[in-house]
């Protein structure tokens, strides 16, 4: 699918029609949008990528597909057939649309994901003994669960530190967990010593 979308984004490139093309480049909020010309995207390392081949599922696949079915059947004279020209405003406004919708389909996907973790947990009984690792600035995952919990006593420990956790207390309306170490899994001995005076009493 990765290499028809590009494919068939560098055709619509190509032929000067406008698409919605996937770019990812630079950093923050908006580093992968969607935008009506082609750009590169950098996590996949192609020059053009546009979403193709699923217009069942994404209605942006579909206006791209309609691009596409121009093309094919106009070749050179598809900027004057295709449903959308160059700088139509209209499908300038489906790309900005899909962003929105889209940013606020990933976090509504994010809170259900977190909430059923979050469920999982509280069914094994609390408190609850897990493992988890160290990602930066006292933030942890929990190993074999695609959940993310803060607990301030990693924050001075380096990034991957491994330790059993106990999960104490669960809010599942706004999808929080208190949680603590009970023991880190360091080779250092002297390391392991000075972080157990940190644990609470």
């Amino acid at each position: 699918m990765i290499l028809c979308n590009q494919i068939w984004g560098q055709a619509l490139a190509e032929h000067g029609l406008p698409a919605l093309f996937r770019t990812q480049k630079g950093w923050g909020a908006m580093r992968t949008r969607m935008q009506t010309t082609p750009g590169p995207h950098e996590g996949l390392g192609v020059e053009c990528y546009a979403w193709c081949t699923s217009p069942l599922r994404r209605y942006a696949d579909l206006v791209n597909q309609w691009q596409l079915i121009a093309m094919i059947r106009s070749g050179v004279t598809a900027k004057m057939t295709a449903p959308f020209s160059p700088k139509d405003s209209e499908i300038m406004g489906i790309a900005a649309d899909f962003d929105t919708v889209y940013l606020q389909y990933g976090e509504y996907q994010s809170r259900m994901e977190r909430y059923w973790c979050l469920r999982w947990l509280e069914q094994g009984g609390l408190p609850y003994s897990i493992h988890a690792r160290h990602l930066k600035e006292g933030m942890a995952r929990i190993e074999i669960i695609p959940l993310h919990l803060p607990i301030p006593e990693f924050a001075s420990h380096p990034r991957m530190t491994r330790a059993k956790i106990e999960i104490m207390e669960i809010d599942l309306l706004d999808l929080s967990a208190k949680a603590r170490v009970l023991e880190l899994e360091t080779s250092s001995s002297e390391t392991s010593t000075e972080a157990e005076g940190d644990l609470p009493e």
